[in-house]
C-alpha cells in the first residue's frame, strides 16, 4: 500500500492533481491523486517544488484509487469518516472539500447536522448517522485536535514550522498525546494540562524534543 508521496505538482484541476515522483526528467512515476476541493488545496503550485501528502490507499476489483492529504491529521479525519455506515471514500472526500477540518471536527462535537447537510449528497438521514456514530470518537480526540488547529493558526510560527517540517501536524499530534500522557501520570488534572499544553505546542521549534516540553509544562502546572 502507498501512505506517503512527496513530489512536484504537475497537473492540478477538478480535486485530481498529478503528481511527479522522481529525480529527474529522466526517470520518475507520476500517481494521479485525489485531493480534497477546499480553498488550502485550491492554491497548491504546479512548479517544481516537493510537496508531500499523506496517501490514502482504496483498491478496487478494476482500479486502485489514490486519495491524498497535506496532513497527516486529515487522512486521519477521513478513515474516522470511512468507519461510518454507508460513507464510502468518495463521500468522504466530498465532506472534506466543503468543510473544512475543524469546523467539521466541531460540527461533529456540537451535533450540527444542518453544516453536514450542506455537503452535496448528505441528507438528513446520513448526516444523522454521521453525528451519531462519530460523536463520541471525535470528542475522545477533541484535545489533540485542537491543539493542532491552535498551532496551525498561529500565523509566521506555524508558517515556519510547516516550511521547515512539512510533518509538523503529525509529530504535534504524537508530542501532545504523550506529553499528556505523562503528565496525567504525574497526577495533573487533565484539564490543566490540556491548557498548558495548547499554550506550549505553537511555540516549540523542529525538531520537537519531548523532553523539554514536558519539562515547560511542569514548570508553569507547579
Amino acid at each position: 500500500m502507498i501512505g506517503y508521496l512527496r513530489g512536484s505538482v504537475l497537473e492540478h484541476k477538478e480535486g485530481r492533481a498529478l503528481i511527479f515522483v522522481g529525480e529527474g526528467e529522466g526517470s520518475g512515476v507520476g500517481y494521479t491523486v485525489t485531493l480534497p476541493q477546499s480553498e488550502a488545496y485550491r492554491l497548491l503550485s504546479t512548479e517544481n517544488n516537493k510537496i508531500g501528502f499523506f496517501i490514502y490507499t482504496h483498491v478496487r476489483e478494476d482500479a486502485l484509487d489514490l486519495y491524498g492529504f497535506r496532513t497527516n491529521m486529515e487522512k486521519e479525519l477521513f478513515n474516522t469518516l470511512l468507519t461510518v455506515n454507508g460513507i464510502g471514500p468518495k463521500g468522504a472526500m466530498s465532506i472534506l472539500s466543503k468543510v473544512e477540518p475543524q469546523s467539521l471536527v466541531q460540527a461533529l462535537l456540537d451535533k450540527n447536522q444542518e453544516l453536514l447537510q450542506s455537503v452535496p449528497g448528505i441528507g438528513k438521514k446520513t448526516a444523522e448517522r454521521l453525528v451519531v456514530e462519530l460523536s463520541d470518537s471525535i470528542r475522545k480526540k477533541a484535545d489533540i485536535f485542537q491543539a493542532i488547529f491552535q498551532t496551525q493558526e498561529k500565523g509566521s510560527s506555524s508558517a515556519h514550522l510547516q516550511k521547515t517540517n512539512p510533518r509538523f501536524p503529525e509529530l504535534a499530534l504524537t508530542h501532545f498525546r504523550d506529553a499528556k500522557e505523562a503528565l496525567v501520570g504525574l497526577g495533573y488534572r487533565e484539564q490543566d494540562v490540556v491548557a498548558v499544553l495548547n499554550r506550549l505546542l505553537p511555540q516549540e521549534k523542529t525538531p520537537i524534543v519531548l523532553e523539554n516540553m514536558i519539562r515547560k509544562a511542569l514548570s508553569q502546572l507547579a
